[in-house]
């Protein structure tokens, strides 16, 4: 069985402008986000509502991010935890493709 993106590829970018419109939601409402995670987590919205000044709700991956996931695969190889170093470059190629559908058709949601 293939998963839903393999089998669904003409979906994948409807689902990740859900997505961005959800973050963006997020963005734009942060106190009603609090409470509704702070539901869901059982915690008070002021500890949710705190988070939120350092979590980032922005669906593009940064430079920051980037240079994460190479120094992380890096590392992992080197101690052993993965048989060989990842590129992650070539891992996010369809990624790539998809933001830039999605931008060109929703770029309001980056807002």
């Amino acid at each position: 069985m293939k998963p839903s993106a393999a089998a669904n590829p003409s979906k994948v970018p409807d689902a990740v402008a859900a997505l961005w419109e959800s973050q963006q939601w997020v963005r734009n409402n942060p106190k009603e986000a609090a409470a509704i995670e702070a539901e869901f987590l059982k915690v008070e919205p002021r500890i949710v509502e705190v988070t939120f000044k350092w979590l980032n709700y922005h669906p593009l991956i940064d430079d920051f991010t980037r240079q994460s996931l190479d120094t992380t695969a890096k590392d992992l190889a080197a101690e052993k935890l993965i048989p060989v170093e990842v590129d992650a470059k070539q891992h996010l190629v369809e990624f790539e493709k998809v933001v830039a559908q999605v931008k060109a058709k929703h770029a309001k949601l980056l807002d």
